[in-house]
């Protein structure tokens, strides 16, 4: 448990459900909200 074990986890599982998660990581105390690569919006290319 040194680093965060479960981002990877949770980012897939968002992934596959397609729709974006709320994650509460107690280790920092932070609220993330993690989205599937696919919703998240990227710059268009000039």
């Amino acid at each position: 448990m040194a680093e965060r074990p479960n981002m990877g986890v949770r980012r897939g599982r968002a992934g596959a459900s397609n729709r974006p998660e709320v994650v509460v990581d107690e280790e920092i105390g932070m609220v993330l909200i993690v989205t599937p690569l696919a919703d998240v919006p990227r710059p268009l290319p000039p």
